[in-house]
């Protein structure tokens, strides 16, 4: 069985991706901002994604015949590359959705009015 704290990483990969998609909509009104931007989106994403491919292995992990052993470093290892794309994940996330969720609104729908103005 995953960890609760898998299904909410996976949540949270939903929402980051809904906002790569987005944020790659908007990559014409500033191009040198936002292709970053959209580009830091999809990695967090990634690292989301790779961290849930490895909550799918642990859990068919356990209905492998190993031994105890190889069981344990397996999991072992797993666990370990999970925390570190979490942490990358995080670190990023941290950066990227600095601020309010207002202050991003109204920074790109400035970005879009001066990008119609120059049209």
């Amino acid at each position: 069985m995953r960890a609760p704290g898998t299904e909410i990483l996976h949540d949270w990969r939903k929402r980051v991706k809904d906002h790569w998609y987005q944020s790659r909509l908007l990559i014409p009104i500033w191009p040198e901002m936002m292709e970053p931007h959209a580009v830091t989106a999809d990695d967090i994403g990634e690292w989301l994604g790779e961290h849930h491919d490895i909550a799918v292995f642990l859990e068919r992990l356990d209905t492998e015949a190993l031994s105890s052993s190889d069981h344990a470093t397996l999991t072992a290892l797993a666990r370990n590359r999970q925390e570190k794309l979490e942490k990358k994940a995080h670190t990023a996330a941290t950066r990227l959705f600095a601020g309010s969720d207002r202050a991003l609104l109204d920074r790109w729908g400035t970005w879009w009015q001066v990008w119609q103005a120059g049209r």
